[in-house]
């Protein structure tokens, strides 16, 4: 890591210090039918990697549906998992590569689909404790106070550091344009990508304002007018995110495009089968194939 990296490293050690698809909630028993791939994650969880954990306190997963398919088309099948996290920040979409035999990876990056919202919602904040620090581009930020923008490649390098430092300590790491978020949740390091969000609250220097919405519906499959991509589709806080999947990266993170509009308005739940073509229900019973987006 070049000075840039060690910079930000210390920069996050120093804040710490300061203090600074399946609908259904998954029961204890394994369902009668439920795909081995998801039960493989729920052993995972329970006994390898409890998800959120701050020291010793292991909460329960609060599991709001899966889906089971190959996103990067290399063989081995990954499970979508969708949940009610206890503390903000965390991803409301995590995603577990399971191989033969039931070996489990849990990917590096997780979701988070949905617009930002006011910080409303009955979570804990990862920031209490001197557990969490917000990692600030000072640079970038004197700049903008004299009126002008930093360089986009100048953010984005700045960006990529303190990523890179948050999951070479074994972090959790969540990317804005303006600042990163990091914890230290027990683990072996995780990610969340949202420098694509433009929101006043995304474009803050801190995440004390805000929480992300909760996931509503998920599909996996491909688009009619693109039958070769790998898409994982989502609601949440009355938006549709799409992301197309091009490869899981041997770290860990998705290689990806991401595009978000308004949901539906006749848009009741999705329909048919994982890795098919997505589809929609709407109010009247009608599917309609989810459009592919524009370039």
């Amino acid at each position: 890591m070049g000075a840039a990296g060690r910079g930000v490293r210390a920069t996050i050690a120093l804040a710490l210090a300061a203090g600074c698809a399946h609908r259904a909630a998954m029961p204890t028993a394994t369902p009668v039918g439920e795909p081995p791939e998801v039960s493989a994650v729920r052993r995972y969880l329970a006994d390898v990697e409890p998800p959120e954990r701050f020291g010793d306190e292991r909460l329960p997963v609060r599991v709001r549906g899966f889906a089971v398919w190959d996103l990067d088309g290399d063989g081995t099948p990954e499970v979508v998992l969708w949940t009610d996290p206890y503390y903000r920040q965390s991803p409301t979409i995590t995603l577990f590569s399971v191989a033969a035999g039931g070996k489990v990876r849990r990917l590096v990056e997780g979701l988070v689909p949905g617009p930002l919202v006011p910080a409303t919602l009955d979570r804990r904040d990862p920031h209490a404790g001197g557990r969490g620090a917000d990692v600030v581009d000072r640079k970038g930020e004197a700049l903008r106070a004299t009126g002008v923008e930093p360089a986009r490649e100048d953010a984005d390098a700045f960006g990529r550091a303190a990523v890179a430092a948050a999951l070479h300590a074994s972090m959790h790491a969540v990317q804005y344009p303006a600042f990163v978020h990091t914890d230290g949740r027990a683990g072996t390091g995780s990610y969340v990508d949202l420098t694509q969000e433009r929101s006043p609250l995304a474009l803050s220097t801190g995440c004390a304002g805000f929480d992300f919405v909760p996931v509503e519906d998920v599909a996996v499959g491909t688009l009619g007018g693109d039958p070769h991509g790998h898409y994982l589709a989502a609601t949440a806080g009355g938006r549709l995110d799409l992301y197309r999947i091009d490869r899981i990266q041997r770290d860990g993170m998705l290689q990806k495009r991401r595009w978000t509009a308004a949901k539906p308005a006749d848009f009741v739940r999705f329909a048919g089968r994982p890795g098919g073509t997505i589809t929609y229900e709407t109010r009247t019973g009608t599917l309609v194939a989810l459009p592919s987006p524009h370039p």
